[in-house]
């Protein structure tokens, strides 16, 4: 068993923003493998059971929001019986030029809250990440938070749509371990 986290904020209001990238990559996921979501409260998250390269995995969507993404993640890992190294994380990346993708073992949060918030909860930074790039706003006035919660424009949203299909198929077919 592994869990497969992906990083978002709950709600309509977020569904289009950068920062769902985790929660786009999950339901293509949930799409190949015909996974459905249910609603977990006592773990902060909903999840999905599914079957990839004949292991059995949780897709999990924490419902805390980003900042305490943790939470949800250390509550459904205590739930299965999850250890740390077969963890994988699917996040949005500011400092990746939109649409690459970026597999890591481990490493710090790189600024990112929701990372930041799993690295605490966890106690380490050994965790696999899949980032995948958002990139920067073109106006450097434009502030951080206000970049990722804002929706893509429709050029961003074909490539960022490419780039989770991308991400899921190659999870699905075992080029992205899973822990």
């Amino acid at each position: 068993m592994c869990l497969i986290v992906g990083l978002g904020n709950p709600g309509k209001k977020y569904e289009r923003t950068r920062h769902n990238v985790g929660f786009l990559v999950l339901d293509e996921l949930a799409n190949l493998t015909e996974g459905k979501f249910k609603t977990k409260k006592d773990l902060a998250c909903s999840a999905a059971e599914v079957k990839i390269t004949n292991r059995k995995a949780e897709l999990i969507k924490p419902t805390t929001f980003m900042n305490l993404s943790g939470e949800a993640v250390i509550r459904a890992a205590k739930f299965w019986h999850v250890s740390k190294n077969k963890i994988t994380i699917i996040v949005d990346d500011v400092n990746l030029p939109l649409g690459q993708i970026r597999v890591r073992e481990s490493g710090s949060a790189g600024g990112h809250n929701g990372l930041k918030s799993i690295i605490e909860r966890l106690g380490t930074e050994n965790i696999r990440r899949v980032r995948i790039g958002v990139g920067r706003a073109e106006n450097p006035e434009v502030p951080l938070d206000k970049w990722v919660l804002g929706e893509w424009n429709k050029t961003e949203w074909k490539a960022i749509v490419e780039a989770t299909r991308e991400v899921a198929k190659k999870i699905f077919n075992g080029e992205i371990k899973i822990g």
